[in-house]
């Protein structure tokens, strides 16, 4: 399964490649706009494969909405101390070990947003595993005499599974799993970008005449 992520940036390069495809070569019928609309699409909005991994599937089931938000602010962090080492240092020290003993207020920075991501990070690293093994345990409990299940369990927790990834998408910083569900937020998102496209291809017909 191949998807496209869309998120404000996509959303705008989509929209101002659609314009200058338009301007210059206005499609005469709705096969060319459909065709115009698919190529555009997939140059501006990144596609993305899902990675069918033994040991990286997507779809682990004890990451909670607030995990999810979790690792959305962990993130943050992180760019955040990426920002800030590429603050020139005041003393014009380049190398980072250099750095890490210098004083200035951008040096100490860089130093200070690091403890606060990696910090961060361990303690987000210790409450998954922690959910991770609370739900697995709850998952062997419930499978107590029978067997068969309790190896299921143990074969997808080493990687063994050999499940298909459900639809798995995060809106609003919550997972969502429901087609259905998914399926009318990618028909909001269409329906929201038609005005804008209709309006558009209405202005340059304008000019035209």
């Amino acid at each position: 399964m191949i998807a496209s992520i869309f998120n404000i940036q996509y959303v705008d390069k989509l929209r101002d490649k659609l314009k200058e495809e338009f301007s210059n070569n206005p499609p005469k019928n709705f096969e060319q706009f459909a065709s115009c609309f698919q190529d555009n699409l997939d140059q501006s909005c990144k596609l993305v494969k899902p990675k069918h991994s033994k040991r990286t599937t997507a779809n682990n089931p004890w990451i909670t909405s607030g995990l999810i938000a979790s690792i959305a602010n962990k993130d943050n962090l992180f760019k955040l101390w990426e920002a800030a080492k590429k603050k020139k240092c005041v003393s014009k020290l380049t190398e980072m070990s250099e750095r890490d003993k210098c004083d200035c207020v951008f040096c100490a920075d860089i130093r200070l947003k690091y403890v606060r991501f990696s910090d961060y990070r361990k303690r987000l690293k210790f409450l998954i595993n922690f959910r991770k093994a609370k739900y697995l345990g709850l998952k062997v409990e419930e499978c107590v005499g029978d067997s068969k299940k309790v190896w299921k369990i143990i074969n997808n927790v080493r990687g063994k599974n050999k499940q298909l990834i459900k639809p798995n998408f995060v809106i609003d910083k919550k997972r969502i799993t429901d087609r259905r569900v998914i399926a009318d937020e990618f028909n909001k998102y269409f329906v929201s970008l038609a005005p804008s496209l209709n309006k558009a291809y209405i202005d340059l017909l304008m000019k035209m005449v």
